[in-house]
This record gives structure tokens, C-alpha cells and sequence, in this order.
């Protein structure tokens, strides 16, 4: 029997009189060996905070790791663009008949595609842990044509590959898993900071990787919302 059980308690009194029973048929001479003792346990089943609070944070956790991987990806993305503008591969090209929009588009297309692996494999993946995230493959779609355009953009500030590489890093990191937490943290403190939270997350909405990691935390979060909140019924999945 294992003593540091939580739910050990129960059996103390069944394994006592076991034991005091065995003493005296082995006092009386008569055969112990095969006396055993079936205890089965039946745990008080989970309250709906709990099970709600259990949601938050696998959802939270699943979240964390999402935001990595599209930390990995838009290195990987401004890399590949502030180095082509290093080695002025689009001129090359332009030179050799190739127009500037057949340029764009294509590495457009090729960045979408490359996201798109992983969205697939998180989208998935949350249905095979059964993670309630419902409706969460249009937060996905939206990110993968939106962070593309995004890193192209923001790489235009920087002349080295390595210095916009650590730069990206910081700022998804900051803005992926920082921002949103913090948000997600205010909306259910109190109606003060739920105010704030309601200000400041339009503030982080044009961030590709803030909106994917605090939808997809709201998602996993709409019933503590609601619970906080006092809302009739839990948020629909996409409007938190």
C-alpha cells in the first residue's frame, strides 16, 4: 500500500481489521496465506471550476508552445529576405525577365505553404489532446496569409540577417507570449483591469503572433470569462 496516496486514508480502517482478523485465525492455527484484500475506490468527480480551470491551462500551455514554433518560423522568414536583399537575388532576377510581382507572389505563396505545415499539425494536434479550442482552424487560416506580410514588412528595418534575427525573436517573444498572457490575466481579475485588457489588446491586434496566441488562449479561457464576467452564457469562440 502506498502511504503518501492521497486517497490512502480510506483504506486504513479495511487494512486494520484485516490485519487484526489475520492475528487471530493465525493464533487459532488456521491458514492466512490466501487472505487478500480488494479495496476499490470511487474519487469524488471534478467540480466545473476545475475542469474549466484544467481547460485554461492546457489551452494556456498548448498556446506557449504554438507561439515557439511561430517564433522559429518568422526567423526563418526574415532571414531568408533580409539575405536575399544582401545578395540582391531580385535584381538578378528582374534582370533576367522575371517581374517584381511574380517575385513577391511566389515567395508569398512558398511562405504561406511553410506555415501552413505546422498550423496543420497544431490544429491536429489540439483535437487529438482534446483540447477545447473550438472554430480555432480560422485563427490559424488568417495567421498564415498575415505573418508572411508582416515579417516582410518588418524586415525592411534592419540591414543585417543576424541583427533581425535576434530582433524577431525578442519582439514574438515579448508580443507572443508576455502581451497575451498579461491580457488574458486582466480580463479576469477584476472590472477595472477588465476595462484595460478591453483597451489594450487593440493595441496588439496588428501582431500576427499576439493574435494567435491570446485567440487561441481566449478560446481555451471563455468559460473562466464568463464565469468572472457574470456573462449569461460563454463567449462564442471567435469574438473574445
Amino acid at each position: 500500500m502506498n502511504s503518501t496516496s492521497q486517497d490512502v486514508v480510506g483504506t486504513w480502517g479495511a487494512f486494520a481489521n484485516v490485519a487484526i482478523l489475520k492475528h487471530y485465525l493465525e493464533a487459532n492455527q488456521i491458514d492466512t496465506s490466501k487472505m487478500q484484500i480488494n479495496f476499490e475506490d470511487q474519487p469524488f468527480p471534478v467540480s466545473k471550476s476545475m475542469a474549466n480551470l484544467n481547460k485554461t491551462i492546457a489551452g494556456t500551455n498548448s498556446a506557449i508552445l504554438m507561439t515557439i514554433a511561430w517564433l522559429m518560423i518568422s526567423d526563418s522568414l526574415i532571414q531568408n529576405v533580409i539575405k536575399e536583399r544582401q545578395k540582391n537575388i531580385k535584381h538578378q532576377m528582374i534582370v533576367s525577365g522575371s517581374s517584381l510581382v511574380a517575385y513577391w507572389l511566389s515567395m508569398y505563396i512558398a511562405d504561406v505553404m511553410f506555415q501552413a505545415i505546422p498550423a496543420t499539425v497544431a490544429i491536429l494536434g489540439s483535437h487529438w489532446f482534446s483540447i477545447d479550442v473550438p472554430e480555432v482552424q480560422w485563427l490559424f487560416l488568417a495567421v498564415i496569409f498575415a505573418n508572411p506580410a508582416f515579417i516582410y514588412a518588418f524586415s525592411f528595418l534592419f540591414e543585417k540577417d543576424e541583427t533581425g534575427s535576434f530582433v524577431v525573436k525578442m519582439f514574438y517573444f515579448c508580443f507572443g507570449m508576455i502581451a497575451p498572457i498579461a491580457i488574458s490575466v486582466l480580463q479576469v481579475v477584476n472590472s477595472t483591469t477588465i476595462e484595460v485588457a478591453d483597451v489594450l489588446r487593440w493595441f496588439f491586434y496588428p501582431i500576427p503572433v499576439y493574435s494567435l496566441t491570446f485567440g487561441y488562449m481566449s478560446i481555451a479561457q471563455r468559460q473562466i470569462i464568463q464565469f468572472v464576467q457574470k456573462l449569461p452564457a460563454a463567449p462564442a469562440p471567435l469574438s473574445t
